[in-house]
């Protein structure tokens, strides 16, 4: 079975939608067919390893064709390892407290992929049997992949002397993703000295 035919087989099973965009299969399913979907991929159309499993931050991207508004979204990609076909597996979330269940019971091997995306955009994957922090500290507090998230390396921080020798005030720069409103003196986080 071609790649393109699994994404047709599992979008109809699971009332999703199959797209392909450059050359790679990918179906569209909702949040509450998310488990049913992964099971599906693994048990009948023999997608039986789990590549990577991963989120994305759509803020301000169009809403999804079943009306849930661009938000969050959590891809999966699976692979069938003898016939080498492959296709990703996605839901759309929403953006104020996304939430999905967790696929370790499909595929173990989701647990860290799971505890990684939980901590970089604060999606909640109901039912993770260790939803523990991975990377960051726990008391770090904030989601750093996700868009809103305030980089203080990108505040640019202003020369201290006079570069126009008119002595004309310019405008200050800002980096993308730094708000109008960042303080004047903000400076970027430093390593520390070992």
């Amino acid at each position: 079975m071609s790649a393109g035919q699994a994404a047709r087989r599992l979008a109809d099973e699971t009332g999703g939608r199959a797209e392909e965009s450059f050359g790679l299969w990918c179906v569209h399913v909702a949040a509450d067919r998310w488990v049913p979907a992964l099971r599906t991929a693994r048990d009948e159309l023999g997608l039986t390893y789990l590549d990577w499993l991963g989120g994305v931050d759509e803020a301000g991207g169009a809403p999804e064709p079943g009306g849930v508004a661009a938000g969050f979204a959590v891809l999966a990609h699976l692979l069938h390892l003898e016939g080498r076909e492959h296709l990703l597996v996605r839901t759309p979330l929403p953006s104020e407290h996304p939430r999905l269940s967790s696929a370790v019971e499909v595929f173990p091997g989701a647990g860290w992929h799971e505890r990684e995306t939980a901590e970089m955009y604060g999606i909640v994957f109901l039912g993770h049997p260790d939803p523990a922090a991975l990377l960051l500290r726990p008391d770090f507090g904030a989601h750093p992949l996700r868009k809103d998230f305030l980089l203080t390396a990108r505040v640019a921080t202003p020369w201290p002397g006079s570069v126009d020798p008119t002595g004309k005030e310019r405008r200050r720069a800002m980096p993308p993703g730094v708000p109008a409103a960042a303080p004047a003196d903000a400076t970027p986080l430093r390593r520390a000295a070992r």
